[in-house]
């Protein structure tokens, strides 16, 4: 079995903010990150990067005729970066200066399912725990019946002047389980299972799991999300 240590390379220096990040034709400083969810700055943490948690209300961007017109031609990395780059803009509008944000989303690849999440997962996780599981016991259903499990999951940063938006992307490839397991309220962690094939052969797993049954430090080292993400803006940084 792989040891979790070499799974991922060492980190490079430990951001902290105020960062210098390019955005459009300038760049912009910034310090704050718009979460104060404890689950995301550990993650965040763990990643290398240090902001100000910053508590801001910022509307979920609804998909448009032409995000959906790209989901349903697979472009999904096309809307998560769209969904992102308009939360930072809002953001900016908000409190009048650049804050890092994040948008993750979570698509399915069978053709006639890709409209049932991408953006729209975080409307259905964000529900009561009941609507919740009922929401993701859909998606689980909808997949397995379909026969087609591939997911795509993505974690979006992005930053806004006002005018323009630079956004960084940590894509990790999956399945859909076929059914929600693991203990973790944390969004569809417990529906998601990260690169199967991977788990198996690279990690010697006996059985695939999803992100939720996974503990912390294999989560962040084996199948990192936020860090992916980390890792590209960490090589914009000024």
């Amino acid at each position: 079995m792989a040891n979790l240590a070499d799974t991922r390379s060492s980190r490079q220096e430990v951001l902290t903010g105020p960062i210098e990040l390019p955005c459009g034709r300038g760049s912009v400083s910034v310090s704050e990150m718009s979460t104060t969810s404890k689950f995301k700055l550990k993650e965040y943490s763990a990643a290398g990067l240090h902001l100000d948690p910053l508590s801001l209300e910022v509307a979920e961007m609804q998909p448009t005729e032409d995000m959906n017109k790209h989901t349903a031609n697979g472009d999904f990395e096309y809307v998560a970066r769209t969904v992102a780059a308009e939360k930072a803009e809002a953001a900016f509008y908000k409190v009048n200066r650049p804050v890092l944000v994040e948008d993750t989303s979570l698509f399915l690849c069978a053709p006639k399912l890709r409209v049932l999440a991408g953006p729209l997962i975080k409307q259905w996780t964000y529900a009561s725990p009941e609507l919740q599981k009922n929401a993701l016991d859909i998606l689980t259903l909808a997949a397995t019946l379909e026969n087609d499990r591939r997911a795509e999951a993505y974690c979006v940063l992005a930053v806004s002047n006002g005018r323009e938006t630079n956004t960084w992307v940590g894509k990790v490839t999956g399945m859909i389980s076929d059914n929600p397991r693991g203990g973790s309220n944390f969004g569809w962690d417990c529906i998601f299972m990260p690169e199967a094939a991977s788990q198996r052969v690279d990690f010697d797993q006996p059985s695939i799991r999803t992100w939720a049954e996974m503990s912390f430090e294999e989560k962040i080292n084996i199948f990192p999300f936020r860090g992916k993400a980390v890792d590209e803006l960490r090589k914009s940084v000024l």
